[in-house]
């Protein structure tokens, strides 16, 4: 079995990342700075073999920020302008994927999807 990322909703409705070791335990993760678990919370998206963890932090007001977990430290990501970011993923070696957003997204209507642009990459090993 491999480690594995996500998040959980508790009986109240707020939002808890959690981790999940290799042995099957599972350990909550505390709140990345800014987040409300009630509107989204602290919710991992990738985790890489040296034990990075990124993903989205959901502030009150629905907007969100990106984050690196390490070594038991949260670092928001940011970029310039942007009013929310998002980290996708992350490879072995460090790269994140991710996106953000110069204006508040959208509610797309059935089908379609708002336009995004991308922060960075990871190269592609052929």
């Amino acid at each position: 079995m491999t480690s594995t990322v996500g998040s959980s909703i508790d009986a109240q409705g707020a939002y808890h990342g959690f981790l999940r070791d290799r042995n099957g335990a599972v350990t909550t993760l505390p709140e990345a700075a800014g987040a409300d678990p009630a509107s989204g919370g602290t919710q991992p998206t990738s985790l890489n073999e040296r034990g990075q963890i990124v993903g989205l932090a959901y502030d009150a007001q629905g907007g969100s920020r990106a984050f690196l977990f390490a070594r038991g430290r949260f670092r928001m990501i940011d970029g310039p302008s942007t009013v929310y970011t998002r980290a996708l993923d992350i490879t072995n070696s460090g790269p994140i994927v991710g996106d953000y957003g110069t204006k508040p997204p959208i509610a797309a209507p059935a089908a379609r999807s708002t336009q995004i642009q991308q922060v960075a990459k990871a190269p592609v090993s052929r």
